[in-house]
């Protein structure tokens, strides 16, 4: 989906929580930061942004 639709936001943070569920944290890394730059309105990303950042 984000090759069709790179700035899609919510394609953005889906990618990036099942590659932290499966433990590629720089892949989850890089697509959470995308996501809550993307939407820098939502708490959401940004807390999953920075709890990855953190671990």
């Amino acid at each position: 989906m984000v090759e069709r639709a790179p700035v899609n936001d919510f394609a953005h943070f889906c990618l990036g929580r099942s590659a932290e569920l499966t433990g590629r944290r720089a892949r989850a890394r890089h697509h959470l930061v995308l996501a809550a730059c993307l939407r820098p309105d939502r708490a959401d990303y940004r807390a999953y942004r920075d709890r990855i950042r953190a671990a």
